[in-house]
């Protein structure tokens, strides 16, 4: 299961803290709440601190969303492991 909560720390920010697992569907609910963040053209932080697990989409997803200037926050190291190592 996956939990998204918005917030804002600044005008021109969102922020978006994920909680639980990031697998299977919740990878297609996390991509399609980030496009939408994304048109509203405020700067977007993925907050990954509470963060258990992910599969090999969701590491994928990460890493693309971070091409296309979202910020990964608070990155807990296995989660940034799966992301780096990944993208091998």
């Amino acid at each position: 299961m996956l939990r998204l909560t918005r917030t804002t720390r600044l005008p021109h920010e969102v922020v978006l803290l994920l909680e639980g697992q990031i697998v299977a569907e919740w990878v297609e609910l996390l991509e399609a709440e980030c496009l939408t963040l994304l048109q509203s053209e405020k700067s977007l932080l993925l907050d990954l601190s509470r963060v258990s697990y992910l599969d090999r989409r969701a590491a994928r997803l990460l890493r693309d969303l971070a091409t296309r200037s979202v910020q990964l926050i608070n990155c807990p190291p296995l989660v940034a492991e799966l992301v780096t190592e990944d993208a091998s």
